[in-house]
């Protein structure tokens, strides 16, 4: 079992619509299933069109000190490959 559980609530932070693809940044609490301490906006995720995008920083969300980091970066680079499609 993972030592931290990510809340089942997620919040929109940042949402950017470029030519009908919406892509947002969303956040949640996480847990330290030790301890039961909680982390306020300690799990980050990206969406596209609504849905978290596949894989690492979407079905799986980043944790931690530098998740929002990780969620910004993939949330500009999922803008510029939607940018290089239309």
């Amino acid at each position: 079992m993972s030592r931290y559980k990510v809340g089942k609530d997620w919040d929109r932070t940042q949402e950017t619509e470029f030519h009908g693809t919406v892509v947002a940044i969303e956040i949640a609490d996480l847990t330290d299933t030790q301890d039961g301490r909680v982390y306020r906006f300690g799990a980050y995720r990206v969406t596209k069109d609504g849905k978290p995008v596949s894989g690492k920083g979407g079905t799986v969300p980043f944790k931690g000190e530098t998740a929002w980091m990780d969620a910004e970066r993939l949330h500009r680079d999922i803008l510029f490959a939607v940018m290089r499609e239309s």
